[in-house]
């Protein structure tokens, strides 16, 4: 719901909850939504991965933190840069995580020594 009243009215959403004075932000607020959205799937898959013990997972992350603060140490002029700093480096973080997840869905160990049937 919340998601929903930020892309239907984001003046309001931002003047509600910043107040007036932040409300020339609204052209970015679905930027920040997206970024958001994109860290928590981000989260998920690194917690999954993490809690099965799947180490493997540690050199993309660093790498991709790596990449954020250089990112971020060049395009931090605005706002919207920030954003898209963002989003970028968490859409590389989750291409290079989530064949990780499928991988380990499909692994034997991961379903008490079954392979997931292919029907569902």
């Amino acid at each position: 719901v919340p998601a929903l009243a930020y892309a239907l009215a984001p003046r309001l959403a931002i003047a509600a909850t910043f107040g007036a004075a932040y409300a020339h932000l609204q052209a970015d607020l679905w930027r920040f939504g997206a970024s958001m959205l994109l860290y928590a799937l981000a989260n998920l898959a690194l917690s999954y991965l993490i809690a099965l013990r799947r180490w493997r997972v540690i050199a993309p992350l660093l790498a991709v933190q790596l990449a954020q603060v250089a990112l971020l140490a060049v395009a931090h002029h605005d706002v919207r840069a920030i954003a898209d700093a963002q989003i970028t480096v968490m859409a590389l973080m989750n291409l290079l995580t989530w064949p990780m997840v499928v991988s380990a869905l499909r692994a034997p160990d991961a379903n008490h020594g079954r392979t997931r049937p292919s029907g569902g």
